[in-house]
C-alpha cells in the first residue's frame, strides 16, 4: 500500500509541474522497494495542523494503521514548529519516518531547486554580468514580508543606506510579519504582466497581494544588476534552528556573478561551502556573519553594508576582479551540483 498526501501548488505553476515528476519518480520507488509494507507519503507544501488544507487531519487517519511515514519538503521548507512536529510524530503512532527534501543530515535530503533553475532560468551572456561600473553598491529584492526581511529593511533605512542600493519588500502581511506597525511597501514599480516568463504565475486577472512581482526565474532587470556589487539575500528561514531551505534567492548571486551575504539562517554559507560552492564573508572579516545568534544577524550584515557604501568604487571592483575566480567557479559549480541532484531523486530508494 501506497498513500499520498499533497496539497501543493497549482498543477499549472511550473514548480509543481517538477515536483509532481519528482514525487511520481520518488514514490514509484518506494512503491517497490516497500512493496510488502503500509506506506504513507506526504508532501509537507501547506502541511500541518495551522494550514487550513484538510491534509493534516486526513494524515492523522492513518495513525497506527503504517510501517513507514515519508515526509517530502522540496518546494516549501516543512513549516511546522519543533513542537507541532513531534506531537505529529507522537500521534502517528510507532512508524519508520524517512525525510525526503530539505532536512539536515538526512540521507534523503536533495535541493529541489537546482535542477529546476539549470533547465529554466534566463540564460545570460557573462559579459553582460560582469561588473564594471558600479551604480548600486548593494540590491535586496524581497518579495513577501517575512518578519527578517522587514526588519533587515527597517534597519538599512535607519542607517540611511538606502539612497546607496537598491531595495524591495512587499506590502504588510500579518502572515508573515506579527509587528502590527508595520507599513513598508518599497516597490521598483515593474508590473506583474512583464514578469510571466521569468515565474509570475499568479492570475493576473487579480492584483498579486505582495504589490511585488514573482520572479524566480530571472535576475530581474539587467540593468540594475549588471551595475551592483553585494547581493544581499532575503532568504526564506531564518532562525538557526530551522531545517535548510536554499532556493533561487541563494543560487540568483551564483548564477549572476555576484558576492552575496544571506538575511538567513547562518548555518546556509556552510551548507554551501559543504557543497563545493564559495563564499565571501573573508572579504568582510570585521563583521561576523556567521554568528548564529539570530539577534546579531542583521548588525553584523548591516556592518558590511557601512563598509561597502563608504568604499570607493574603484576598490570595490578591484576586490570584484579578485573575488571573480571563485565567482566564475560558482556559477560552473552550479550546473554540477543541479545534475547531482537530479541523480538523487532518480536513484532515491533503488
Amino acid at each position: 500500500m501506497l498513500e499520498i498526501i499533497s496539497k501543493g501548488f497549482p498543477s499549472e505553476w511550473l514548480w509543481q509541474k517538477y515536483n509532481n515528476n519528482f514525487i511520481q519518480t520518488i514514490t514509484h520507488a518506494i512503491g517497490k522497494k516497500f512493496n510488502k509494507q503500509k506506506n504513507l507519503f506526504i508532501d509537507t507544501t501547506w502541511f500541518g495542523p495551522t494550514f487550513k488544507t484538510g491534509a493534516y487531519e486526513k494524515a492523522l487517519t492513518y495513525a497506527g494503521k503504517i510501517d513507514n511515514l515519508f515526509l517530502y519538503a522540496s518546494v516549501d521548507p516543512l513549516y511546522m514548529s519543533p513542537p507541532d512536529y513531534d506531537q505529529f510524530i507522537e500521534l502517528m503512532g510507532k512508524v519508520n519516518v524517512f525525510k525526503i527534501g530539505n532536512f539536515d543530515h538526512s540521507a534523503y535530503e536533495f535541493n529541489f531547486f537546482a535542477p529546476v533553475l539549470a533547465q529554466e532560468f534566463l540564460e545570460y551572456e557573462n559579459e553582460d554580468l560582469l561588473l564594471t561600473k558600479i551604480k548600486h553598491k548593494f540590491i535586496n529584492y524581497n518579495r513577501k514580508p517575512r518578519f527578517h526581511r522587514v526588519d533587515l529593511i527597517k534597519k538599512i533605512l535607519q542607517h540611511e543606506l538606502d539612497k546607496f542600493g537598491l531595495l524591495t519588500i512587499g506590502k504588510p502581511d500579518p502572515t508573515y510579519d506579527l509587528d502590527p506597525n508595520n507599513k513598508l511597501f518599497l516597490s521598483l514599480g515593474e508590473k506583474a504582466e512583464d514578469y510571466v516568463s521569468a515565474g509570475h504565475w499568479h492570475d493576473l486577472s487579480q492584483p498579486d497581494p505582495t504589490g511585488i512581482q514573482h520572479d524566480v526565474l530571472s535576475l530581474h532587470r539587467l540593468e540594475y544588476w549588471q551595475h551592483h556589487f553585494l547581493n544581499v539575500v532575503g532568504a526564506t528561514m531564518f532562525y538557526p534552528t530551522d531545517d535548510i531551505f536554499v532556493s533561487e534567492t541563494q543560487f540568483k548571486p551564483i548564477l549572476g556573478l555576484r558576492p552575496f551575504v544571506i538575511n538567513g539562517n547562518t548555518k546556509t554559507y556552510q551548507w554551501l561551502r559543504d557543497r563545493g560552492f564559495k563564499t565571501f564573508n573573508h572579504y568582510f572579516d570585521f563583521a561576523d556573519l556567521e554568528n548564529n545568534q539570530s539577534n546579531r544577524v542583521h548588525d553584523e550584515i548591516i556592518k558590511v553594508l557601512h563598509w561597502v557604501c563608504k568604499t570607493d568604487d574603484h576598490i570595490l571592483l578591484k576586490m570584484y576582479n579578485e573575488m571573480l575566480p571563485d565567482l566564475i567557479h560558482n556559477q560552473k559549480h552550479f550546473y554540477e551540483y543541479s545534475k547531482e541532484q537530479n541523480n538523487k531523486v532518480k536513484t532515491m530508494f533503488a
